[in-house]
């Protein structure tokens, strides 16, 4: 089964980083939380939102793999970006279940490469 591709819009949700109100303990970005955030972090959460489009493209690609491979109800792997995190300047995020509870962790490098993906 293939996934929904390009779902994020890049630009848009960089003008809404660079809007939000980056003093709140979790900023919120078109539903997507962001906690951990410093103002040493501003490069890389500036580039993470210009990357979101290709990043959640391969997370989707993980799960249709996923899903084709154990024979299971597609619905066990649709999942939404939920929240990011900077801690410690390292971009972890966390992917809901849409239709199941489910959680997805992806983590990633400086260059927005995905270091680590997998299904809690």
């Amino acid at each position: 089964m293939d996934f929904d591709k390009d779902r994020y819009n890049p630009s848009q949700l960089l003008e809404k980083w660079i809007e939000a109100d980056k003093d709140a303990r979790t900023i919120v970005v078109d539903g997507i939380e962001v906690e951990g955030y410093e103002p040493d972090h501003e490069d890389l959460i500036q580039l993470f939102w210009k990357s979101i489009t290709a990043i959640d493209n391969k997370v989707q690609e993980f799960c249709s793999e996923e899903c084709n491979r154990s024979g299971e109800d597609s619905k066990n792997y649709v999942t939404d970006l939920s929240w990011v995190s900077l801690e410690d300047g390292q971009i972890e995020m966390g992917y809901w279940g849409r239709f199941v509870n489910v959680e997805l962790r992806v983590s990633l490098d400086d260059q927005m490469n995905i270091t680590d993906i997998y299904f809690q």
